[in-house]
């Protein structure tokens, strides 16, 4: 009778133990990470862009950088950097957002007005695109 007693306390404590790590694990996972106001935050990452580059970048939007980075790491993020135009939309999870700068790359909208030479023109477009108007 006793041995029941203390195996049930056991049985209880690991219970517990193990909520307390699943919600741990899923509140790193699902619960709202993003840091500004707007409904929506345009990302850029360049092409060649590290894992640190993409962190500085993401820095004043995300509110843990601590689990974006266990995320990341869970999720491979950082030996598969896509760069491009992203948006992370407000309330977005760091899965979401992982998500997001994976494979949510948008089109860029390129605006240029009369140009008088093609090299202005070049140099106009560069501005708003990763190409160098030399290259």
């Amino acid at each position: 009778m006793y041995i029941k007693k203390i195996l049930l306390a056991i049985a209880l404590m690991g219970l517990v133990g193990a909520g307390i790590f699943a919600y741990h694990i899923y509140s790193t996972l699902f619960s709202p990470n993003t840091a500004f106001n707007n409904d929506v935050a345009h990302v850029f990452i360049k092409t060649g862009a590290r894992y640190g580059d993409v962190r500085e970048e993401l820095k004043p939007l995300v509110k843990d950088l601590e689990s974006f980075d266990a995320v990341a790491n869970r999720k491979e993020y950082m030996n598969n950097i896509t760069p491009g135009h992203f948006i992370i939309k407000n309330g977005s999870n760091n899965n979401e957002i992982i998500n997001a700068i994976r494979s949510g790359n948008i089109p860029i909208k390129i605006s240029f007005n009369n140009q008088e030479r093609v090299e202005n023109l070049a140099g106009r477009i560069a501005e708003q695109l990763e190409v160098d108007s030399l290259a």
